[in-house]
Protein backbone atom coordinates (compact mmCIF):
# COMPACT_ATOMS: atom_id res chain seq x y z
CA UNK A 1 0.00 0.00 0.00
CA UNK A 2 1.20 3.51 -0.81
CA UNK A 3 1.44 6.13 1.86
CA UNK A 4 -0.47 9.42 1.54
CA UNK A 5 2.30 11.23 -0.31
CA UNK A 6 2.84 8.39 -2.78
CA UNK A 7 -0.92 7.97 -3.27
CA UNK A 8 -1.40 11.63 -4.18
CA UNK A 9 1.62 11.60 -6.50
CA UNK A 10 0.29 8.44 -8.20
CA UNK A 11 -3.06 10.13 -8.72
CA UNK A 12 -1.33 13.18 -10.21
CA UNK A 13 0.56 10.92 -12.64
CA UNK A 14 -2.59 9.04 -13.61
CA UNK A 15 -4.56 12.19 -14.43
CA UNK A 16 -1.59 13.55 -16.37
CA UNK A 17 -1.66 10.39 -18.48
CA UNK A 18 -5.38 10.90 -19.10
CA UNK A 19 -4.74 14.45 -20.33
CA UNK A 20 -2.10 13.10 -22.72
CA UNK A 21 -4.62 10.54 -24.04
CA UNK A 22 -7.19 13.29 -24.55
CA UNK A 23 -4.68 15.42 -26.47
CA UNK A 24 -3.87 12.55 -28.82
CA UNK A 25 -7.40 11.59 -29.87
CA UNK A 26 -9.25 13.27 -32.69
CA UNK A 27 -12.66 11.66 -32.15
CA UNK A 28 -14.81 14.13 -30.14
CA UNK A 29 -16.85 11.34 -28.54
CA UNK A 30 -13.71 9.55 -27.31
CA UNK A 31 -12.22 12.82 -26.09
CA UNK A 32 -15.46 13.54 -24.20
CA UNK A 33 -15.30 10.06 -22.65
CA UNK A 34 -11.72 10.65 -21.50
CA UNK A 35 -12.73 14.04 -20.13
CA UNK A 36 -15.52 12.43 -18.08
CA UNK A 37 -12.89 10.14 -16.55
CA UNK A 38 -10.66 13.15 -15.85
CA UNK A 39 -13.62 15.00 -14.33
CA UNK A 40 -14.53 12.16 -11.98
CA UNK A 41 -10.90 11.54 -11.08
CA UNK A 42 -10.19 15.18 -10.27
CA UNK A 43 -13.36 15.60 -8.21
CA UNK A 44 -12.62 12.43 -6.22
CA UNK A 45 -9.00 13.49 -5.76
CA UNK A 46 -10.02 16.96 -4.58
CA UNK A 47 -12.47 15.46 -2.11
CA UNK A 48 -9.89 13.29 -0.38
CA UNK A 49 -7.40 16.13 -0.27
CA UNK A 50 -9.92 18.64 1.05
CA UNK A 51 -11.56 16.33 3.60
CA UNK A 52 -8.52 14.38 4.84
CA UNK A 53 -5.07 15.44 3.67
CA UNK A 54 -5.30 19.25 3.82
CA UNK A 55 -6.86 19.40 7.30
CA UNK A 56 -4.22 16.98 8.63
CA UNK A 57 -1.43 18.99 7.00
CA UNK A 58 -2.78 22.30 8.30
CA UNK A 59 -3.04 20.86 11.81
CA UNK A 60 0.63 19.87 11.66
CA UNK A 61 1.82 23.08 10.01
CA UNK A 62 4.80 24.50 11.87
CA UNK A 63 4.46 28.03 10.56
CA UNK A 64 2.14 30.40 8.72
CA UNK A 65 3.69 29.68 5.32
CA UNK A 66 2.79 25.99 5.60
CA UNK A 67 -0.76 26.86 6.65
CA UNK A 68 -0.93 29.31 3.73
CA UNK A 69 -0.11 26.46 1.35
CA UNK A 70 -3.37 24.79 2.34
CA UNK A 71 -5.31 28.00 1.70
CA UNK A 72 -3.64 28.30 -1.71
CA UNK A 73 -4.41 24.66 -2.52
CA UNK A 74 -8.12 25.20 -1.77
CA UNK A 75 -8.09 28.30 -4.01
CA UNK A 76 -6.50 26.31 -6.82
CA UNK A 77 -9.08 23.54 -6.37
CA UNK A 78 -11.80 26.15 -6.85
CA UNK A 79 -10.13 27.27 -10.09
CA UNK A 80 -9.94 23.66 -11.32
CA UNK A 81 -13.60 23.03 -10.45
CA UNK A 82 -14.61 26.17 -12.36
CA UNK A 83 -12.55 25.02 -15.36
CA UNK A 84 -14.13 21.54 -15.15
CA UNK A 85 -17.57 23.13 -15.36
CA UNK A 86 -16.46 25.22 -18.30
CA UNK A 87 -15.30 22.14 -20.22
CA UNK A 88 -18.48 20.24 -19.25
CA UNK A 89 -20.62 22.98 -20.82
CA UNK A 90 -18.66 22.93 -24.09
CA UNK A 91 -19.63 20.79 -27.07
CA UNK A 92 -16.90 18.16 -27.51
CA UNK A 93 -17.12 18.61 -31.29
CA UNK A 94 -16.25 22.32 -31.09
CA UNK A 95 -12.64 23.53 -31.33
CA UNK A 96 -13.15 25.29 -27.99
CA UNK A 97 -13.44 21.93 -26.21
CA UNK A 98 -9.80 20.94 -26.75
CA UNK A 99 -8.69 24.49 -25.96
CA UNK A 100 -10.58 24.51 -22.66
CA UNK A 101 -9.32 21.03 -21.87
CA UNK A 102 -5.76 22.29 -22.43
CA UNK A 103 -6.38 25.21 -20.05
CA UNK A 104 -7.70 22.76 -17.47
CA UNK A 105 -4.62 20.59 -17.96
CA UNK A 106 -2.35 23.58 -17.34
CA UNK A 107 -4.17 24.45 -14.11
CA UNK A 108 -3.99 20.85 -12.89
CA UNK A 109 -0.32 20.41 -13.76
CA UNK A 110 0.58 23.69 -12.06
CA UNK A 111 -1.35 22.66 -8.93
CA UNK A 112 0.18 19.17 -8.85
CA UNK A 113 3.71 20.55 -9.25
CA UNK A 114 3.17 23.04 -6.42
CA UNK A 115 1.83 20.29 -4.17
CA UNK A 116 4.62 17.88 -4.98
CA UNK A 117 7.42 20.40 -4.49
CA UNK A 118 5.84 22.00 -1.44
CA UNK A 119 3.20 20.37 0.68
CA UNK A 120 3.93 16.73 -0.16
CA UNK A 121 7.66 17.14 0.39
CA UNK A 122 6.98 18.84 3.72
CA UNK A 123 4.49 16.15 4.73
CA UNK A 124 7.37 13.65 4.86
CA UNK A 125 8.88 15.79 7.63
CA UNK A 126 5.66 16.62 9.46
CA UNK A 127 4.25 13.09 9.71
CA UNK A 128 5.68 9.74 10.72
CA UNK A 129 5.58 6.91 8.19
CA UNK A 130 2.82 5.28 10.21
CA UNK A 131 0.76 8.48 10.09
CA UNK A 132 1.25 8.77 6.33
CA UNK A 133 0.14 5.15 5.94
CA UNK A 134 -2.95 5.85 8.07
CA UNK A 135 -3.79 8.95 6.02
CA UNK A 136 -3.51 6.89 2.81
CA UNK A 137 -5.84 4.27 4.23
CA UNK A 138 -8.39 6.91 5.20
CA UNK A 139 -8.11 8.59 1.77
CA UNK A 140 -8.59 5.28 -0.05
CA UNK A 141 -11.68 4.52 2.03
CA UNK A 142 -13.09 7.98 1.31
CA UNK A 143 -12.38 7.55 -2.40
CA UNK A 144 -14.31 4.29 -2.43
CA UNK A 145 -17.30 6.05 -0.90
CA UNK A 146 -17.01 9.02 -3.27
CA UNK A 147 -16.90 6.94 -6.43
CA UNK A 148 -18.51 3.49 -6.70
CA UNK A 149 -16.43 2.84 -9.83
CA UNK A 150 -13.24 3.19 -7.76
CA UNK A 151 -13.80 -0.14 -6.10
CA UNK A 152 -14.09 -1.94 -9.44
CA UNK A 153 -11.16 -0.38 -11.29
CA UNK A 154 -8.97 1.32 -8.68
CA UNK A 155 -8.04 4.97 -8.48
CA UNK A 156 -8.45 6.91 -11.69
CA UNK A 157 -6.36 9.93 -10.79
Amino acid sequence: MSDAVDLLKEQHAEVTALFIQAQRVSDPALCAHIFRTIDTSLRDHATIEEKIFYPAFKERARDASQADEVTEAFREHDEVKTALGDVERTDPASPAFKSKLESLRNLVLHHALEEETGMLRQARKLFTQSELDDLAHRMEQAAKLASPVYEMVGPAV
